[in-house]
């Protein structure tokens, strides 16, 4: 179901981003990887739906769980990934730029996402101050 959900994510399909999420959650209790990358999904979902900073919230707090407890492999990429996913759909160039160089700089199964990390940080580009 997790990467059904990241697939979904990747091909903008909401429906079935939120029936996988859903399920997922309902599922109970799951091992800290899984249960990270949905606390995340489920604020991407937040995002979308209105509440970006609830949603961001959920995601920061996963990413910093995930480097307490040292996820499984994968587990960081994942959290970027909807990071990056989050960050656009709030429009907001900073995050998002942000979030595609850290997916670039990552290494290791963050490789998956490095064509698209690299489309978003060349349509965000640094904002100037």
């Amino acid at each position: 179901m997790l990467f059904g959900a990241l697939l979904a994510l990747d091909m903008d399909d909401q429906p079935a981003l939120r029936a996988l999420v859903a399920r997922l959650v309902a599922i109970g209790a799951k091992p800290p990887p899984t249960q990270l990358s949905a606390d995340a999904l489920t604020g991407y979902l937040a995002v979308i739906d209105g509440a970006p900073e609830a949603g961001r919230a959920a995601i920061d707090a996963a990413i910093r769980a995930a480097r307490q407890h040292s996820p499984a492999p994968g587990v960081p990429a994942i959290l970027a990934r909807v990071r990056l996913a989050a960050a656009v759909a709030a429009d907001d160039r900073e995050q998002a730029r942000a979030a595609a160089n850290a997916l670039l700089t990552m290494g290791g199964a963050a490789a998956v996402w490095a064509p698209q990390a690299r489309r978003i940080a060349a349509a965000f580009p640094e904002v100037a101050r």
